[in-house]
């Protein structure tokens, strides 16, 4: 389901249901390279909305659904577009070893209606 896949990850990346992603609390002094120091236990979080729409993406603010389908006929990128995976353009469900472990379920608790609405 690649389309649906690709109509799926284009409306969260306009339509997100955060405006910050993952949210965390320094362990312990963090030093950033230009020397700024973040101290133990402040909270920081990460803006999804402006990594989405920056430049990384032609035509940003437009929605066209199969934008990521497209993406993804392209050599070795066919998994890459998948609603469920995460890169660091995209961090609706986090990325890394913190990604979301119900993702899957998500992507498919909205497939299985769109399929039946095909099928019927």
């Amino acid at each position: 389901m690649r389309k649906p896949d690709s109509f799926m990850k284009e409306s969260q990346r306009l339509n997100g249901p955060s405006l910050i992603g993952f949210k965390r609390a320094a362990m312990e002094d963090i030093k950033l390279s230009d020397r700024t120091i973040l101290p133990k236990g402040v909270h920081m979080v990460v803006p999804v909305v402006p990594i989405i729409l920056e430049s990384v993406t032609p035509d940003p603010g437009v929605f066209q659904g199969l934008r990521l389908y497209y993406e993804g006929q392209k050599p070795g990128q066919s998994n890459l577009h998948q609603f469920a995976m995460t890169d660091k353009n995209n961090m609706h469900f986090g990325h890394g070893k913190y990604s979301c472990p119900g993702r899957f379920l998500a992507a498919n608790a909205i497939k299985i209606p769109i399929a039946h609405l095909i099928l019927n």
